[in-house]
C-alpha cells in the first residue's frame, strides 16, 4: 500500500475502531488497512456479535464503521443501538450505494459521514480516514477534497 499523508499520524481522538460488514474479506482489508494507518480495529462480519462487543465494552471504542445492507442488524439499526448507550459516538456508513433516505436516517442519528464501497479499498480507507479527522463532512459519500 502506498504511503498517504497522515498515515504515521497519532493522537487521534478515533483510534480504536468498531468495524462491521457481512463481506469477510472486505473486513480483513478494511482492518489491514486502517491499521497501517495506525488505528486499532475490531473487525466483525456479524453486526449482532459486534453489538455484544460493543455492549460488553462500550469505552473499548472512538468510533464504529458500518455497512449499511446487513442480513439480521442492519448498519442504521446498528448504528442507532449504539448510539443509545454511546450518544455522539462517531459512526462512518459504508455502501455500495447511498440512497438519500439512508443519508437522511443517518444525518439525524448524527452520523458524520458515508463512504462509497464501489471505490478501490484503499479510496475506501482515505475516505474513512479523512472523515475521522474531520476533513470531509456530513452528506459527502464522494470523499471529494473540501473546498
Amino acid at each position: 500500500m502506498t504511503e498517504r499523508p497522515g498515515a504515521a499520524r497519532r493522537g487521534t481522538p478515533f483510534e480504536r475502531l468498531l468495524l462491521v460488514d457481512d463481506e469477510e474479506p472486505l473486513v480483513e482489508l478494511l482492518t489491514l488497512s486502517l491499521g497501517e494507518l495506525g488505528y486499532q480495529v475490531s473487525g466483525f462480519t456479524d453486526a449482532r456479535a459486534a453489538l455484544d462487543a460493543f455492549l460488553e465494552a462500550p469505552e473499548a471504542f472512538d468510533a464504529l464503521i458500518s455497512d449499511i445492507s446487513m442480513p439480521h442488524l442492519p448498519g442504521l439499526e446498528l448504528a442507532g443501538r449504539i448510539l443509545r448507550v454511546r450518544s455522539g459516538m462517531p459512526v462512518v456508513l459504508t455502501s455500495g450505494w447511498v440512497r438519500e433516505e439512508d443519508e437522511a436516517a443517518g444525518r439525524s442519528l448524527g452520523i458524520i459521514g458515508f463512504a462509497a464501497k464501489g471505490s478501490s479499498v484503499e479510496e475506501i480507507v482515505h475516505v474513512i480516514d479523512r472523515l475521522l479527522r474531520g476533513e470531509v463532512g456530513p452528506g459527502d459519500p464522494s470523499g471529494a477534497e473540501p473546498s
